[in-house]
């Protein structure tokens, strides 16, 4: 349903934050439109869509500082679950390819960090779908240097006073930006982070990385 308004000039760029069997596993998905398009429900116009899928596994969310909020997230649809005690990286590349169904995926980004796993099943994906993988897979650095510039152009976006940035209905996202504080480096980078360890920024970070990953393909001309 979040897809509906894809159209054949129009591509995706997803970024994934890997869980390490402790909290949530994200995938934010920004669709880029060639032409403005209007939400009917708001009358609000559009060029870059984000959406978000979320894990975590049924073990951790027994547990979790953030029961109350996830279960009710994951009786409404908003939040999945993975059954053990890690999430399995398998319902994760799977999803990812049944949104390669709808819209064509120009780049899949992801944090270098203990990654192999999820890489490889990507890697996987890719060839079964007849994509270049060293196209298509890129790494992401994490530095504030990395993130200085999507964060800005990111809140620049959402200040114009006819923002091109829309986003789905589902509310982990909303709830990782609210999260959030910019915190600068000595260079003057800046870079979210999280105000505690139960208030989880994840799927912001990876809505930059979407970001960051589209003005390199903007600026490669690819």
């Amino acid at each position: 349903e979040s897809f509906k308004d894809t159209d054949e000039d129009s591509f995706c760029i997803s970024a994934l934050d890997f869980s390490k069997g402790d909290d949530l596993n994200v995938v934010v998905y920004m669709v880029c439109f060639n032409e403005w398009k209007t939400d009917p429900s708001t009358g609000l116009q559009y060029r870059y869509f984000f959406d978000i899928d979320a894990w975590i596994s049924s073990e951790k969310m027994e547990t979790n500082t953030n029961r109350g909020l996830y279960e009710r997230w994951f009786e409404k649809g908003y939040l999945r679950k993975s059954p053990g005690s890690i999430i399995d990286e398998s319902l994760v590349v799977q999803r990812v390819g049944e949104v390669c169904d709808i819209v064509p995926m120009a780049r899949i980004g992801f944090d270098p960090y203990d990654s192999q796993r999820y890489v490889s099943a990507l890697t996987e994906l890719c060839i079964a779908l007849g994509a270049d993988p060293k196209k298509i897979i890129k790494p992401v650095s994490q530095t504030w240097g990395s993130f200085n510039a999507p964060t800005q152009a990111f809140r620049e976006l959402l200040l114009m006073d006819n923002s091109p940035i829309a986003f789905s209905y589902n509310p982990i996202l909303p709830w990782n930006f609210q999260n959030c504080y910019l915190e600068e480096d000595r260079n003057e980078c800046v870079k979210p982070v999280k105000k505690s360890a139960a208030q989880k920024i994840d799927g912001a970070i990876c809505a930059l990385m979407c970001i960051k990953l589209l003005n390199e393909m903007q600026i490669s001309g690819k």
